[in-house]
């Protein structure tokens, strides 16, 4: 049988040369940005957020160590490069994504269906019985060793049968009673927000809570609402975040340096995103209502923050914008191209109170009631 033989020697930071039955080969790179050099040709490999990729780059070794190193470098470069590219294209999608939370709101022309939680809890194993004692020759031809070990396999059988009964009573039992109370709770919410929801006013309430809290808000944001004329009006108040929370940062790659760098946003590009985060959230809320409760008919959504009263120098509740929005003029919208949607202008579509500069800088307003 042939032994094979491989061996791999640290040269220098990010630099090994492997060394095996097939030949010598290098490894050139840091984590997640890898080249391999071989006699079959060179390999690069990068990984990021989980995900790994590998692209043979030529076929053919070059015909010296030293233009071997210089290529891999050169290769390793472009790689890094593109590493750094991905993380802050990531950067800034999430910087954009601010001014797009209406984005993922739901189509109200598709009922809303409830996912059941599986019951997180595995089904408890029953103890290992003790085992029975096998019959051996001294056992067929002595009868007191043959009672010997039948009232031993009788006393392991009363003994596994206790075993099992207490675990029924302490373990089985149990877990049986939670997985029967998380099948009802399951269950009663899957009436609520199919049922529910055209019942009362007060499953609305609770089935437009649990739509509420299923989501989740890039920058803190509080919310409360009321329900009116038996579900038919809707009124909606959102602490908005402050424009002092926006991003105020870009980021871009220094390719010679092989850097990450940031670049500070303009203020006026920091007002036109705060804009368009708190006119998206507040198209998001309404599109829960609409999706949520099928006989609202009207949702009235205003929206505060928290600023200095120049009068006063005191910080107080301030109301930047307020709409009043009928399920006919949000059917308006199209469903299907919600990224199409700027949410600033989709407001015109309603009765609106909003006193906001082009520039994006907004005054205090009396809410619509």
């Amino acid at each position: 049988m042939a032994l094979r033989f491989r061996k791999s020697i640290k040269l220098a930071p990010g630099i090994r040369m492997n060394v095996g039955g097939s030949g010598v080969s290098w490894s050139v790179g840091p984590r997640g940005a890898k080249l391999n050099f071989s006699s079959r040709g060179t390999t690069a490999t990068a990984s990021a957020f989980g995900f790994s990729s590998s692209q043979r780059l030529s076929g053919h070794a070059p015909s010296s160590q030293r233009e071997e190193i210089a290529a891999l470098r050169s290769q390793l470069k472009t790689l890094e490069v593109a590493s750094l590219e991905l993380d802050a294209e990531r950067k800034n999608f999430e910087v954009a994504a601010l001014g797009r939370v209406h984005e993922t709101m739901p189509d109200p022309r598709i009922p809303r269906e409830y996912a059941p939680v599986p019951f997180s809890i595995d089904k408890p194993t029953p103890p290992p019985p003790l085992p029975l004692l096998a019959p051996s020759i001294k056992h067929k031809l002595f009868k007191s060793a043959r009672a010997q070990l039948d009232a031993e396999n009788t006393q392991r059988e009363a003994d596994n049968a206790s075993a099992l009964q207490r675990w029924r009573m302490e373990t089985l039992a149990p877990w049986e009673a939670q997985l029967a109370e998380h099948e009802a709770k399951e269950k009663a919410a899957g009436d609520l927000l199919t049922s529910g929801v055209r019942r009362s006013p007060e499953e609305m309430e609770r089935a437009l809570e649990w739509a509420l809290a299923e989501l989740s808000w890039p920058r803190e944001t509080t919310v409360s609402f009321s329900i009116a004329d038996g579900g038919r009006r809707v009124l909606l108040d959102v602490d908005l975040p402050e424009v002092e929370d926006m991003p105020r940062e870009v980021f871009s790659v220094a390719k010679r340096d092989r850097e990450l760098v940031t670049k500070p946003m303009s203020d006026s590009k920091v007002r036109d995103l705060y804009r368009r985060h708190i006119h998206s959230v507040g198209l998001r809320l309404v599109g829960e209502v609409f999706a949520t409760l099928p006989v609202c008919d009207e949702a009235v959504i205003s929206g505060y923050s928290q600023r200095p009263n120049p009068k006063t120098g005191q910080v107080e509740d301030q109301y930047l914008l307020s709409a009043r929005v009928s399920r006919d003029a949000w059917m308006r919208l199209n469903f299907d191209a919600l990224a199409d949607v700027d949410p600033v202008e989709a407001y015109e579509m309603f009765e609106l109170r909003r006193e906001m500069s082009k520039t994006g800088v907004f005054r205090p307003i009396d809410p619509l009631q």
